[in-house]
């Protein structure tokens, strides 16, 4: 707990990245959609093709029309999606090892396509790369060869160099974590081996970290922009809706391995965050391709 981070304030080790592309869609929009889809551990970037989109996080409601690339401040929040509009979606990973996000976002930046060509341009490379198709999830891309995946992988690359290049001249690399963001690493160490059938107590975590439940909760919101309840609440989340689209497994026992008392009980805890019961959310899923 006393030591010193090995991410250096002064000489980060860029080669510790890990970088990640969670999945990328290209697609008109049928119907309005309101969704809980700024998360926690991802990081989401929208480009309006055409139509509107808008985002609600920290406070902020932000608005995106077509031709603007939007990039969401960190932490929660939703995104309302207009009938008609075109969006191209990506979630990815660009983080240190200790789960800190590469580049501060605290604020939602929108910027004119024209302003960002580079990140326009790889952006299209991917989806040609993938042939048209929806990455939803990445264990559902399978490449045919090697030099398929490698030249993914670059595109990938190349369009995070341009997105890095912009969030640096708007925002400014986070080049690691100090000691006083130990108790941060901790409680996130921690929240990620816990057991997701059981409730949030904050009482528990602070036993386990051996600090006050204050400290860890400021710590760990200036690091990953949530509280360690909502990060927690967020992995459960993604969890459901992982199962619900890519399993045949009852809802009901979905809703058990969350520890949830009945199926009404996940059902409206589900609706809450997403707008959609379980059920349309496996539908729409399963329509979509998983």
């Amino acid at each position: 707990m006393n030591k010193r981070h090995p991410l250096s304030l002064t000489r980060p080790d860029f080669r510790l990245l890990e970088t990640r592309l969670i999945w990328v869609q290209d697609r008109v929009l049928e119907e309005s959609r309101k969704t809980n889809a700024i998360t926690v551990e991802d990081i989401p970037v929208w480009l309006v093709r055409q139509g509107r989109l808008v985002v609600g996080a920290g406070g902020e409601r932000i608005r995106a029309g077509a031709g603007q690339w939007m990039f969401p401040r960190q932490g929660q929040g939703w995104v309302h999606t207009m009938p008609g509009s075109r969006i191209l979606s990506f979630r990815f990973r660009l983080r240190w090892p200790n789960g800190r996000e590469v580049y501060r976002r605290r604020s939602t930046l929108v910027l004119d396509a024209k302003k960002a060509p580079e990140l326009t341009r790889a952006a299209n490379a991917i989806l040609r790369a993938l042939g048209g198709r929806h990455l939803w999830f990445e264990e559902q891309w399978e490449p045919a060869s090697c030099a398929e995946f490698f030249t993914l992988q670059g595109h990938f690359h190349r369009w995070l160099a341009a997105y890095g290049s912009i969030m640096e001249e708007h925002g400014g690399l986070d080049v690691g974590l100090d000691e006083k963001d130990a108790p941060a690493m901790e409680a996130r160490r921690a929240l990620l081996e816990w057991d997701l059938a059981k409730p949030f107590s904050r009482k528990l975590l602070s036993r386990r970290l051996g600090a006050g439940i204050q400290t860890v909760t400021r710590s760990f919101a200036a690091c990953y922009g949530a509280t360690p309840r909502e990060f927690l609440e967020q992995r459960k989340l993604q969890w459901a809706q992982q199962r619900l689209a890519q399993s045949g497994e009852r809802i009901k026992v979905i809703a058990a391995e969350l520890g949830f008392s009945s199926l009404a009980q996940f059902s409206n805890w589900f609706r809450l965050r997403n707008q959609a019961s379980p059920r349309a959310y496996r539908d729409f899923a399963r329509e979509r391709g998983g």
